[in-house]
Order: C-alpha cells, then structure tokens, then sequence
C-alpha cells in the first residue's frame, strides 16, 4: 500500500514539474538570447490570399499555402521601455508567486512521502502535510496561468494582426495542470472524513 502511495506521489510530483516546466519556458523566450520577445498566439480569422505564408513541397517543387499559429515578435519593435517596464512588473511577481509555491510543494510532498512511510498515514499531520501540497500546487499553477493568459492578452492591447486574431486556447490548454492539486485536495478531503469517522467510533466504544 505504502508503495502504491509512493508511486502515485512521484506520478503527481513528475506532472506537475512537467506543466510548470513547459510553462515557464513560454515567459521569456530570445531566439539568439540577445533581446527579449513575446510569442503571439495567433488563429486565422479567415483563410485567404491575404493572410497566408508559401511553404515549397521538397519533392515537387510545388507552392503550398500555409497559415501560422505563432509568431514572434521582438519587444523592442512593439513596446516602449515604459511598457516593457510594466510587463516586468507584471511577469516577475507571477513568476516568483509560481516558482515559490511550486518549491513550497515539492518540500511538504517529500515530507508526505516520508510521513506514510513512517507508517503515519490517518494522522492529522499527515493530512495537513497533504492539503498544505494541494493548496501550493494548485496555487502555483494557477499563477502560471494566470501569466499565459497575460502574455497573449497583453500585446492585443496595441497590436492589429491583419487577417487573424489572437488565440488563447493555448493558455486554455494549461489549465489540466490544476488536477494535481484539486486531487492531493480531494484525497486530504476523504483521509480527514475517514479519521474524524474513526475517532467518533473509538469514543462510542
């Protein structure tokens, strides 16, 4: 049984680094690490002559056309240093709020993992340990997306794409990220039912 708890903890540790590391690694993206850029999420608002790009078919030669879904700007072309400044001021604190409660996790996870295998599973420790978890987690994704969203509404404020508009179901995408802790919230919500049962039924007897 300790095994399985074991397993499912490393299951939930392993997503969760995986979404915050994907996450994370949209907020400030340079091709040559020289300027910062913002990516735009983008979908075509039409498919036409007018917005679309000429990929070349290798084999035939032939032209195909194309529309994008991302497109990279740099920051400096569209944002005046007040703006790049607000931005900052924006980003840097949901980043330190996710990157915080994600370390946060990681810490009292391990200490749950050490607890159950101590054999204190139905503790009252044990299940702050484990809603402590969920709530950090949860906290820490929800900031990340929380910076997605803003990083695709953000440049709609000044920018016109002609022929497309901004896209934000990739910030949509993001938010499965949220099950690890509304599931360490749910597991804290049936062990502290269980204990509380158990506790009333010893005082019966």
């Amino acid at each position: 049984m300790k095994q399985k708890m074991n397993i499912l903890c490393i299951v939930i540790l392993i997503f969760t680094v995986a979404m915050t590391i994907s996450q994370f690694s949209g907020l400030f993206f340079s091709a040559k690490n020289t300027e910062p850029v913002t990516m735009l999420n983008v979908q075509p608002s039409h498919f036409g002559d007018d917005n679309n790009i000429t990929l070349i078919d290798n084999n035939t030669g032939t032209a195909v056309r194309a529309w994008i879904k991302e497109v990279i700007v740099v920051d400096s072309c569209i944002l005046s240093p007040k703006d790049f400044v607000m931005k900052l001021l924006v980003l840097i604190p949901l980043s330190l709020v996710s990157l915080v409660t994600w370390i946060m996790f990681v810490i009292y996870l391990v200490k749950l993992v050490f607890a159950i295998n101590k054999g204190k599973v139905f503790t009252w420790k044990t299940i702050r340990l484990l809603r402590t978890a969920g709530w950090t987690t949860l906290i820490s994704n929800a900031f990340c997306i929380i910076s997605t969203f803003y990083l695709i509404y953000d440049p709609s404020r000044w920018l016109s794409p002609k022929g497309y508009i901004f896209d934000y179901s990739y910030a949509i995408e993001q938010i499965p990220s949220l099950l690890p802790g509304l599931l360490l919230l749910l597991m804290a919500q049936i062990f502290g039912i269980g204990l509380k049962q158990k506790e009333e039924l010893e005082q019966v007897v």
